[in-house]
């Protein structure tokens, strides 16, 4: 097996022919060995002690060299003709010396920190794999400044691995290096890989050039074609074996697993050809495509089977069943049905048939199919007792609607428009889903009796209302406006239609509690205040005025406070209008008795709202019914200057109503956070709460309101 790689000379350039040497495993250099046999340390003695043992290298020692570049052996040393002893290394023709002071070195040296091994009869530098006193070394064949040293660790030489310990000396049978096991040929030192029979077990020796090539495998493995199974020590499995609730075979004479219809010991068994493990009863042989039958208990094979009377032969020599009588197509065999092909002579088996107008699945064992089946592609199908598949709709014991392919009989999945609706079928169990679902991020509503999805407006039991995309069924979310002009939300996690009072992207609206419309242009009480919804939904709430820029501009101002959710008047244009104005000081209540009537005020609001309208004469009651409604109200009462009770002579506004209080702005304030004087009963403040018999102290009936 040895090859060597020598240096030439071809004129003055130096030739080489050279060998791979390649990273393997973790590390170019063994690092770890095992605990019984580690690396031992080069020193000279143990080099020494090598040479002075019986040496059975290789080398061709039956030439001996007398001239080595111009240097002769003169009684033991080595010179040339000018009398100059030889020194270092020295050549001739291929081969390499090494001398000192004349002296030829032989066996093992240490030269520049390399050890080299020199021929004990004719002193030539080995290079290649040498077997060098029963062990094997490699001397390196590269030109790569250090050509004939001893190697250590990895190394790829003529196509094969071998292992090499920090003494130079290689790896042989077993060893742990780097956390697997190797196995290294006991005479050559070569890695073995593959499948080998060592000490009479099979082991796996890893082939591919993964990282890990040749070390030891374990549990299953495919190799050249064969499965093989290996215990945890590496060992292969021989003969019968139970794995993983599986019976199997392993042939004795390889460890192969047996497939298909296997001679053990005298008798025919049969196992899967691609899982290897035992089948029994009547199958299919996929070899021959015609049936067998094993023993259900034993599995050995029958040349008979009876069943309620009827009894099926099968050929002792082939095991092949009696197709004489059977029918070319559909045979009811055992209680199986089965697809005989009379012109092929062959059974279906793991595959389908269209027959008649149906399809039919053939299992492995060569039976049809019947009740549910999956096929490895993950689609459902559903056939009757005597195999034929369903089509269309069906729906099972437990309440589940189905739809099979009318073409190619497999139960729909995902999206399915039929009969002009929409239908969800679960993607893995082919159901079709009832009930609210979310997909693909949007809500839908399946009906629970029919499964088909809901489109248009749907209320829930819970009184919630949805919109259904009338051609996609997907529930809307946001702003949506209907056909008949109005605009909803829908809640963009849940999809329900609000309702009630919303605040949406930092704007206030309100949505009908029963329609969840959103109101526009009208008038609503929102937790007992007053809002006005303008033509785009936005909820405004009455702003807060003083009177003091026009000092007896009271009934002006509040009218500005009630119609301000709806409008702005110009107050100074208002304040022109009037035609009857307070008298006295109303700053200090002096002589302050007059004010415009409601009915002359409300001839001056309709210069800018014609719907304010008198409802003087309304009691507390309805009062109280009018700020539920949403609309406030301007009312006549006492001012905080009032002390003779006199006169009702000052114009307020109603905002709210909770619980037995009403909130009250009064203008007769200079700005809108001043609280009470302290002045007299009526002095509350520019914004307050007054209970509704403070209120119908000074109520006297005039009142004012805007619808």
């Amino acid at each position: 097996m040895k090859k060597h790689f020598k240096l030439y000379k071809s004129g003055k350039l130096w030739v080489t022919a050279a060998v791979a040497v390649l990273s393997f495993a973790a590390s170019a250099n063994l690092s770890q060995a095992s605990a019984s046999d580690n690396p031992e340390v080069t020193t000279a003695q143990t080099m020494k002690a090598t040479s002075d043992s019986e040496n059975n290298n290789n080398s061709d020692n039956s030439t001996v060299t007398t001239n080595i570049n111009g240097y002769t052996n003169q009684n033991g040393t080595w010179k040339n003709t000018s009398g100059q002893s030889a020194n270092g290394w020295q050549t001739s023709g291929n081969d390499w010396y090494h001398f000192n002071n004349g002296n030829q070195n032989k066996d093992w040296q240490n030269i520049d920190n390399n050890w080299y091994y020199m021929n004990p009869d004719n002193a030539k530098m080995e290079t290649g794999i040498q077997k060098i006193n029963n062990k094997t070394y490699y001397l390196n064949e590269q030109h790569d400044g250090t050509y004939g040293a001893m190697k250590t660790g990895w190394q790829y030489v003529d196509g094969n691995w071998y292992g090499f310990k920090g003494d130079g000396s290689a790896y042989t049978g077993w060893n742990y290096l780097h956390g697997n096991w190797y196995y290294m040929n006991p005479e050559t030192a070569v890695l073995e890989s593959g499948i080998q029979k060592i000490n009479n077990n099979f082991y796996y020796l890893n082939d591919k050039a993964d990282g890990t090539f040749g070390a030891m495998k374990t549990g299953w493995q495919y190799v050249d074609g064969h499965w093989y199974g290996f215990k945890g020590d590496g060992s292969a499995y021989l003969g019968w074996q139970n794995l993983g609730g599986n019976t199997y075979y392993f042939k004795p004479e390889n460890a192969q697993m047996a497939t298909g219809d296997t001679l053990i010991d005298g008798n025919y068994y049969y196992f899967d050809p691609v899982s290897g493990h035992q089948l029994k009863g009547m199958l299919v042989d996929a070899n021959t495509k015609l049936l067998k039958y094993y023993d259900p208990s034993t599995g050995i094979r029958q040349n008979e089977l009876t069943v309620n009377g009827h009894t099926y032969k099968f050929n002792p020599l082939t095991g092949m069943i009696d197709t004489s009588t059977l029918n070319d197509g559909l045979n009811q065999i055992a209680g199986h049905i089965y697809y005989y092909n009379r012109g092929t002579n062959s059974f279906a088996f793991n595959s389908w048939q269209k027959l008649n107008g149906a399809w039919y699945h053939f299992n492995n064992d060569g039976t049809a199919s019947t009740g549910w089946f999956k096929s490895p592609a993950g689609y459902w199908y559903l056939f009757d007792n005597n195999g034929v598949n369903k089509s269309g709709w069906f729906k099972s014991s437990a309440g589940y609607w189905y739809f099979f392919d009318e073409t190619n009989a497999n139960a729909l999945k995902g999206w399915h428009k039929l009969n002009n609706h929409w239908y969800y079928f679960d993607t893995t169990n082919s159901n079709a889903l009832k009930g609210w679902q979310r997909i693909n991020g949007y809500w839908y509503y399946f009906d629970s009796t029919n499964a088909d999805a809901r489109t248009g407006w749907f209320k829930s039991n819970a009184g919630l209302w949805y919109y259904f995309d009338p051609t996609n069924a997907d529930a809307r979310t946001g702003w949506f406006k209907s056909n008949a002009g109005n605009w909803y939300y829908f809640d963009p996690t849940n999809a329900w239609a609000d309702t009630g009072y919303q605040v949406i992207n930092g704007i206030e609206y309100y949505f009908d509690p029963i329609n969840a419309n959103m109101y526009q242009n009208r008038w609503v009480n929102v937790n007992g205040w007053t809002y006005h919804a303008d033509n785009s939904g936005r909820l405004w709430f009455p702003q807060w005025y003083s009177q003091f820029p026009v000092g007896e501009g009271c009934s002006v101002y509040s009218l500005a406070m009630m119609l301000s959710p709806k409008e702005y008047i110009n107050m100074g244009y208002a304040v022109n209008l009037l035609q009857y104005r307070q008298a006295g000081n109303v700053y200090n209540g002096a002589g302050f008795y007059l004010i415009i009537q409601p009915d002359s005020l409300v001839e001056l609001a309709h210069h800018f709202d014609s719907s304010v309208r008198n409802i003087s004469g309304s009691s507390v009651r309805q009062i109280i019914d009018t700020i539920n409604s949403g609309r406030p109200v301007l009312y006549y009462g006492y001012s905080r200057y009032e002390s003779s009770y006199a006169h009702h002579n000052h114009a307020k506004v109603i905002v709210g109503y909770q619980n037995g209080w009403f909130r009250i702005f009064d203008p007769c304030y200079s700005y809108a956070s001043q609280g009470s004087f302290g002045w007299n009963a009526f002095d509350y403040g520019a914004k307050s709460w007054i209970t509704v018999s403070q209120f119908a102290r000074e109520y006297a009936g005039q009142a004012i309101t805007v619808d």
